[in-house]
């Protein structure tokens, strides 16, 4: 929008033209108007009437601007956005991100993650436009039970896809609601031995019934549940 204004006179009218023709309702000291063109105004008073010299009113607007189409990625993966069209770029959240005021950022979110860029031309005006960065990997499974007895098979805890989730963090607890064994970023290598401070510290935990809880670390609800160990 453009104000156009002229000095407030007692005891005068006025008259707005736009392009030489009167604009209907257009008739004190200021006009608003969206729309480009020439214009000009009359004031009429008891010497006469006066017009003023002509005023142009250039529109200007943001034009063939773009951003990356949406993507998705597994953590720790990262992605790089693009936006065109501007002189200037700003990038929000301004979080997991490379750079927040380039037109060709590196994002690495953990979560699903919407991103928007404002982007100026060089005449001041803009824009805003939004890409959607998901977070989705292929695959976790956690399972409910393994058997660490030395004989090659299944002597491990194995999460699958666990490598995804980076500073994760893992808890195992036993019937009786003591902590028997806890990790950050987990590495599958859990053989079943106690590495929790107290009675229990560096001895193999006993065949039986155990809870664990599993925080991805990704802004999901833990995951939890019952994990049997057999010898």
């Amino acid at each position: 929008m453009a104000t156009l204004a002229t000095d407030s006179l007692p005891g005068v009218t006025y008259q707005w033209y736009y392009a030489g023709f009167p604009l209907n309702g257009a008739t004190t000291n200021t006009f608003v108007t969206p729309a480009a063109g020439v214009y000009s105004v009359a004031v009429t008073s008891s010497c006469g009437t006066n017009m003023s010299n002509q005023i142009e009113i250039i529109v200007r607007s943001i034009e063939n601007v773009s951003v990356t189409n949406h993507q998705i990625i597994c953590p720790p993966e990262q992605v790089q956005l693009f936006a065109s069209g501007g002189v200037t770029y700003q990038w929000t959240p301004a979080t997991n991100i490379s750079f927040s005021n380039v037109p060709d950022p590196i994002v690495n979110p953990l979560v699903s993650t919407t991103y928007t860029v404002t982007i100026t031309n060089e005449f001041g005006c803009k824009t805003n436009l939004h890409v959607e960065v998901g977070v989705m990997c292929d695959s976790l499974f956690v399972p409910n039970a393994f058997s660490p007895n030395g004989d090659g098979t299944n002597d491990g805890y194995v999460i699958d896809g666990i490598e995804n989730y980076p500073g994760n963090k893992l808890w195992v607890y036993n019937r009786w609601g003591s902590l028997v064994y806890k990790a950050k970023d987990y590495r599958n290598n859990w053989d079943g031995t106690s590495n929790v401070s107290g009675t229990y510290m560096g001895k193999k935990v006993q065949t039986g019934t155990y809870y664990f809880i599993l925080d991805l670390n990704n802004g999901s609800k833990p995951k939890s549940g019952y994990l049997i160990i057999r010898r």
